[in-house]
């Protein structure tokens, strides 16, 4: 990452995992910590080890962001980010992370799903008994507005009535069953998907 200001830019080198834009600022998720940048000028918002991502809470002002030992949230203010603490006891690594109202859902490609609800602080995690084609390769996205998985069988959905996770009727014709990797809705409404590598 460089920025017009030399010393940003030297704090702001090594890897970095994901950068979205948040009103008139970056929000860089990096190996070092969430930093934030603003007018050229970068702050370390949180120095725990790899941020991956980070996701609005519905319609509040909190954000999810998924690191290398769980989810963390913030608020967010006009200008900055306030540090609100950890989901307790949940320490898997959260690269793919999506909200739902309350509900956020963390998938890890070795294991497994789990879904935090953020109203009773309980972990639940999905296998293969609750739906899933398989308990590996696993992957959690929002297409549409709704929480899906891509599987080595093809997408999958939440049944909530069940509290089961089964094939989605709705991309069974398009993708029928084979393994995806990667889901991604762009401005468009268009879906790009990863097939295997």
């Amino acid at each position: 990452i460089t920025t017009a200001n030399h010393r940003t830019s030297a704090a702001l080198s090594g890897q970095t995992w994901n950068i979205i834009t948040r009103n008139k600022s970056l929000l860089v998720g990096k190996d070092d910590g969430f930093w934030q940048i603003t007018n050229h000028k970068g702050s370390l918002v949180a120095d725990n080890s790899g941020y991956w991502n980070f996701k609005l809470i519905g319609k509040s002002d909190t954000v999810a962001a998924g690191y290398y030992t769980g989810v963390q949230f913030f608020k967010a203010n006009v200008r900055d980010f306030t540090n609100i603490g950890a989901f307790p006891n949940f320490v898997e690594s959260s690269r793919y992370l999506e909200t739902d109202g309350h509900l956020i859902w963390v998938s890890h490609p070795y294991r497994g799903v789990f879904q935090l609800n953020t109203k009773t602080q309980e972990v639940k995690k999905f296998t293969s008994h609750e739906g899933l084609p398989s308990d590996l390769d696993n992957h959690v996205f929002k297409i549409k507005d709704k929480i899906v998985f891509a599987t080595i069988r093809g997408v999958y959905e939440y049944d909530a009535t069940r509290d089961k996770i089964v094939a989605s009727p709705r991309y069974l014709s398009v993708f029928g069953t084979i393994p995806l990797r990667y889901l991604k809705e762009d401005q468009l409404g268009n879906i790009w998907f990863v097939q295997e590598k």
